[in-house]
């Protein structure tokens, strides 16, 4: 996994926050939190949400799940899904526990009950780094897994990183850049991530005049130059999804950092397509 940050240029957060729904929850990613609140010096911070809906659903009527193993369908209640997800939250506790104090990491557990979306924006404040893998409300719900981190990405004022699989092959570093501010201190954290002997940095411009292009490549190439990081700088020729989409696809992008004014321009649809492409996405006040 990529370092994310760095304490110099972001010492105003004071927790990394993971956020684990079960069934959804990935222990294995919790490694990868521990070490970016070493880098950070931060409390490392864990929220287990358990889903009301899935409660509610357990609690219908001939409720039951099926066992994929055995092709059987099992009676499943209110208490028993209870049990089921105090289990769940003992074992992420435990390896929370041995992670943090294996690396001297200060930590904090909670659990919550409620809809995902209101727990998280109820739980995080603007000094943290919030973490989000594959957060989603229960089948009760009708709302989407894509709308349930579009809620929280619109509402929330910390920084998000959208963890995805990327897989093990080289992929590139890319920085979204419009030239505000919040686009510049995504490319100063964009120089953290990046490491000696990976492939250039690719910077997406959006569409623009050529004399403001020209302008915008002179500076970027003048700040990545003076730290001796090479890059790749393109132009989309349209400010839709799609357009994106396919630039980070031909690009092999493999983790996407852009200020959050100019990527939630895109909409809703643009974390469809980084999930597609197993591009993980970090989105920077």
């Amino acid at each position: 996994m990529m370092n994310i940050i760095t304490p110099e240029q972001a010492s105003d957060i004071r927790r990394v926050v993971i956020v684990l729904s079960p069934p959804a929850g990935n222990l294995e990613k919790m490694q990868g939190t521990v070490e970016i609140a070493l880098r950070l010096k931060a409390e490392m911070h864990v929220l287990f949400i358990e889903d009301i809906n899935l409660l509610r659903l357990a609690a219908l009527p001939r409720a039951g799940e099926m066992s994929y193993g055995l092709g059987e369908i099992r009676p499943l209640d209110r208490e028993r899904m209870e049990r089921v997800l105090k289990a769940q939250a003992n074992a992420v506790r435990e390896k929370l526990s041995a992670l943090a104090a294996r690396h001297k990491v200060p930590w904090s557990f909670q659990v919550r009950r409620g809809h995902v979306s209101r727990e998280v924006l109820a739980s995080v404040v603007g000094e943290d780094l919030l973490i989000l893998d594959r957060v989603r409300e229960s089948l009760v719900s009708s709302t989407r897994e894509e709308g349930v981190l579009w809620r929280i990405l619109r509402q929330t004022t910390s920084t998000v990183l959208l963890q995805r699989d990327a897989g093990h092959a080289p992929r590139a570093l890319t920085v979204y850049f419009d030239g505000t501010p919040a686009a510049w201190r995504a490319l100063r954290l964009a120089t953290s991530c990046f490491q000696e002997g990976s492939l250039p940095m690719t910077i997406v411009l959006p569409p623009m005049e050529e004399a403001e292009e020209r302008r915008a490549r002179a500076h970027i190439e003048e700040y990545l130059g003076a730290q001796g990081i090479p890059c790749r700088i393109h132009r989309l020729r349209e400010s839709t999804c799609g357009c994106l989409a396919r630039m980070l696809a031909e690009q092999g992008c493999g983790l996407f950092i852009g200020g959050r004014p100019g990527l939630m321009e895109y909409g809703e649809s643009l974390l469809r397509d980084l999930e597609g492409l197993g591009c993980g996405c970090l989105l920077v006040n």
